[in-house]
């Protein structure tokens, strides 16, 4: 008569005898479980206990089976058909002038399969019991499915910090024109100060020059024969203004460098210039950049006109 599991397991000195009082009290409340299982539920023993008991009450051998199994061997029988009746053939043995194929169970109890497995093979089978854990990563395995393996780390290292990703560079195309630099923190620049860094007009260190001479309170008015050189407005709204400053005589204009003066004063009133040559493109370009910038806010027109005068 097969000795029950819970005397082997107390035998084998897995559990103790109140264990399994405790764990056959759960069973014959009706909870459709076995004592092997109620005793793992409880933390009494492990699956290897178990089939180890299983094994020693139908005095089968306790196999841990191994991680390579060869093709030769898994393929005699479908990985479906071990999946589903928990029967994994593992080794092939060679016997006399025949072969002996190991195969390792799960539940000893119902061996019927067993026998349908000989005859299909035609060939010698010995049984053997494993693990249900075990069971589970050899089936796994055969499958091609990846094992849940945790990889130790050492506690003693610091994790290294990734080093840090280098910032993109701006494209130069990104901007339509090119801007100068930004001024100190601390400056208090004025729209017109920065006007001036861009003309190139603002004084620098150790170039400074003494003002010039006061115009005297008889200099005589425009018309008088003295010509004067007419001051460029941009924006339109000091249009018929006249300048505040009294310029100094100049020789006499060329053809050519009237018609320069024409379309500076063009330029002001925002309409195109007649002429293209190398005079008229810089005045095309600073009015250009003067409309841009009262229109972007950065200077006041006003402000702006006052100082042009002032120069």
């Amino acid at each position: 008569m097969r000795k029950k599991i819970g005397e082997l397991l107390v035998q084998a000195g897995v559990v103790t005898e109140e264990q399994v009082k405790t764990a056959l009290a759960s069973v014959r409340r009706g909870q459709g479980r076995k004592l092997g299982e109620v005793l793992i539920s409880q933390g009494a023993c492990n699956t290897t206990d178990i089939a180890r008991a299983l094994a020693t009450q139908y005095e089968l051998p306790f196999v841990e089976l191994p991680e390579n199994i060869p093709v030769a061997v898994s393929s005699l029988v479908s990985v479906d058909f071990q999946t589903e009746h928990r029967i994994l053939p593992f080794r092939l043995e060679s016997e006399g002038r025949g072969e002996k194929l190991h195969v390792a169970v799960e539940d000893p109890a119902d061996l019927t399969i067993v026998d349908e497995l000989r005859f299909q093979l035609s060939k010698q089978l010995r049984i053997f019991v494993a693990s249900p854990d075990d069971m589970d990563t050899a089936l796994a395995r055969a499958r091609g499915e990846p094992l849940d393996i945790v990889e130790a780390e050492p506690l003693d290292e610091e994790p290294v910090a990734a080093p840090p990703r280098p910032r993109p560079a701006a494209s130069a195309a990104a901007m339509p024109w090119e801007l100068p630099p930004p001024p100190p923190a601390e400056s208090n620049a004025s729209g017109v100060d920065v006007l001036e860094d861009l003309l190139g007009a603002k004084a620098r260190p150790g170039s400074v020059k003494p003002p010039p001479p006061p115009v005297p309170d008889d200099e005589p008015e425009p018309g008088s024969g003295k010509p004067r050189v007419p001051v460029v407005m941009f924006g339109g709204a000091a249009q018929g203004s006249r300048p505040s400053v009294v310029l100094t005589p100049t020789p006499s204009f060329s053809e050519e460098d009237l018609a320069v003066l024409d379309d500076l004063d063009r330029l002001s009133k925002g309409e195109e210039p007649s002429l293209d040559t190398e005079k008229v493109k810089p005045a095309r370009m600073v009015a250009s950049l003067i409309r841009l910038l009262i229109r972007k806010g950065l200077i006041q027109e006003l402000e702006f006109l006052e100082e042009l005068a002032r120069k």
